[in-house]
């Protein structure tokens, strides 16, 4: 399964307004070089134009180059330390040892008692990404043994109308995702056309129950 739709009922305006309360902790994630040199040079598919490739600050190799559109950004919500840490690392260290994080705890009260009526059978990591005017480019998140570090429940509060694109290797066609929750795995290439405004997206890790026929 690449990609799959939940249409969760859920106070999506709350949570966006908890999610804001702790822009104190946003980290700037820019793209890798590689992922960018590789869409340029047509190896992936991009999400946006040449141009606006050109345009975001970057991570290369140990240096950050800051150019005229802003990165992403992001923090942990349950993770396995206070400090923040790359995706990469988080996603290998056991799920059942993580922990909720206790300085951002009292600003999200409605959203942590989402995640925790999620179905899974126990929670690992959640991480949040923030995106207001800039994009996602292109990129596959590491391939693991481990299906539970790959498939993640995603929370989406708002979008701004810039869906989640995903390539589906079977169909060889892109998925564009809207939806306010959904199922995906992020070892498939995936990224985000430029957010006029905000998005959020919430990536929730751990033991998923069965819910796929």
């Amino acid at each position: 399964m690449i990609v799959q739709d939940l249409k969760l009922d859920y106070n999506c305006d709350l949570v966006v307004k908890e999610i804001l309360s702790c822009r104190d902790f946003f980290v700037d994630i820019p793209p890798y070089k590689y992922w960018i040199d590789l869409a340029k040079k047509k190896k992936i598919f991009m999400v946006e134009t040449e141009d606006r490739y050109d345009s975001i600050t970057i991570q290369d190799k140990n240096q950050v180059i800051k150019k005229s559109v802003r990165p992403p950004q992001s923090f942990y919500i349950k993770s396995f330390n206070s400090d923040y840490q790359p995706y990469s690392k988080s996603k290998k260290t056991d799920f059942t040892k993580s922990c909720w994080n206790k300085q951002i705890e009292d600003k999200i009260i409605y959203t942590k008692t989402l995640i925790e009526t999620l179905p899974f059978e126990y929670i690992g990591l959640v991480r949040v990404f923030v995106l207001e005017n800039t994009f996602l480019p292109t990129h596959q998140d590491r391939i693991t043994s481990d299906a539970n570090s790959q498939l993640g429940l995603s929370l989406v509060p708002t979008h701004s109308g810039s869906p989640l694109m995903i390539y589906d290797p079977n169909s060889g066609k892109i998925e564009s995702v809207f939806s306010n929750s959904f199922l995906f795995d992020d070892s498939f290439l995936h990224g985000i056309p430029m957010v006029h405004g905000l998005r959020i997206d919430i990536r929730i890790f751990g033991k998923l129950k069965n819910l796929i026929d």
